[in-house]
């Protein structure tokens, strides 16, 4: 019974997992390949068109040594994302420690893909609150008002 979680923990260490964003399109596509290097999941939360739909199906990197010329090709960013999504830490790079007993549950809803956008998106949004003189959400409303699907970045 105590195996499992080890071996677990072990293979996710071994995993390798990427997020695609663009101004091309709205949301995220998530890559996660495994320890032998091959493509073993694909979350497409984007809204593409057509077209866009097509290319990705058939430029998919299928394997991990095909994901840096395939990021040459796109318009777009491609960041590797921790696979630790635990909630301890978004608390930890949230760093404004209020409500966790109400945060909490909130996340542990989000999908992986929401939880890496939450990270990932916590630096952006203190360098916007920082540049425009507004306060830093607490962490309960930065994840019910899904302050992670601004792009913080074009916000003005």
């Amino acid at each position: 019974m105590h195996i499992a979680p080890i071996v677990k923990h072990k293979l996710l260490q071994n995993m390798k997992k990427y997020m695609l964003t663009s101004v091309l399109f709205t949301g995220t596509v998530m890559f996660v390949y495994n320890a032998e290097g091959w493509l073993v999941g694909l979350d497409n939360s984007a809204e593409f068109s057509d077209a866009q739909h097509n290319w990705l199906l058939n430029k998919l990197p299928k394997r991990l040594e095909e994901i840096e010329p395939w990021s040459a090709q796109i318009k777009g960013a491609l960041k590797e994302i921790p696979m630790d999504l635990s909630f301890d830490v978004f608390w930890d790079a949230y760093g404004r420690k209020v409500n966790r007993i109400r945060t909490e549950p909130l996340y542990k809803k989000l999908s992986d893909t929401d939880k890496a956008r939450a990270i990932m998106q916590i630096k952006p949004y203190f360098t916007y609150c920082r540049a425009n003189n507004r306060g830093i959400a607490d962490p309960e409303k930065y994840i019910r008002n899904a302050y992670y699907e601004t792009d913080w970045r074009r916000e003005r």
